[in-house]
């Protein structure tokens, strides 16, 4: 199987297999750095879908790239048994965006744990995609750093933070180690903020909606609360990410799930 040095996907253990011209099913392994109290964690399953997204348009798009833009999934919390494939394959390939949709699932299952899209822009890629050199069947390992036994938010260095008007927020360096092939804060590293934000309020988050406005090249990029709405056990929360020492907001996210155990935060397993 050929390798490829990634610092944040190497650390999910995702393997990338070509599945089609246009699509790819990334691996996630039932590790416990990808799971939590018997479920899996919304960051790995988000990293995922991200790789698998983006590789699936990617492929659509060579010489070209893509770049997500929006990330939507839905999911139903299940027990961790094993590594679950993330299937992407291309809906519709266009000028300026590329969609392509996603599935999660345990191996050979044909009933899905969770389903959603994401979308992507054009790009002209700093560096030469390894995944489209792939052949249908051929694999890719990402590698990286060890997790040893760290969460995911203490092997990207998640902290607790004040953020805007002395909300609690948490933040994340935007560093070799967080930063994708662009040089830019990876999208992952959202769902790592917003898994610790939600487990902090008390929700297990069954849909997720990431919308990216723009990049975080450098500095700290800092998660909080800013709006929220609840009816009976369900509750939908709005999160800002603001990069570096601007105040423009460079993601917002919504989620939306079950109230659980309130400040249940995850950061130590």
């Amino acid at each position: 199987m050929k390798t490829w040095e990634d610092p944040v996907g190497g650390r999910f253990g995702l393997v990338v297999t070509r599945t089609e011209e246009h699509g790819a099913t990334v691996r996630l392994p039932g590790s416990a750095f990808n799971r939590h109290d018997g479920q899996w964690r919304l960051s790995s399953c988000l990293a995922a879908v991200d790789v698998a997204g983006g590789v699936s348009t990617g492929l659509a798009a060579f010489p070209q790239w893509t770049l997500t833009a929006d990330i939507e999934l839905h999911r139903v919390p299940a027990p961790v048994a094993g590594p679950i494939d993330v299937v992407g394959r291309l809906v519709k390939h266009g000028r300026r965006l590329s969609l392509a949709r996603v599935t999660l699932g345990h191996p050979g299952s044909a009933t899905p744990m969770a389903l959603g899209h994401v979308n992507h822009v054009m790009t002209t890629p700093p560096f030469a995609p390894a995944f489209s050199a792939l052949r249908i069947g051929d694999a890719l390992a990402l590698t990286g750093g060890a997790t040893d036994d760290a969460t995911p938010a203490e092997a990207f260095g998640l902290v607790h933070a004040e953020g805007r008007e002395g909300r609690r927020a948490v933040r994340i360096e935007c560093d070799d180690s967080t930063s994708n092939f662009y040089g830019v804060l990876h999208g992952a590293m959202t769902g790592v903020m917003v898994e610790e934000i939600a487990a902090r309020e008390g929700i297990r988050v069954d849909d997720v909606a990431i919308r990216f406005l723009r990049s975080v090249a450098k500095g700290p990029a800092t998660a909080e609360v800013v709006d929220r709405l609840t009816r009976g056990e369900r509750e939908v929360l709005c999160i800002e990410v603001v990069g570096g020492e601007e105040s423009a907001v460079a993601t917002r996210v919504t989620v939306s799930g079950v109230r659980t155990e309130e400040g249940a935060a995850i950061t130590h397993g």
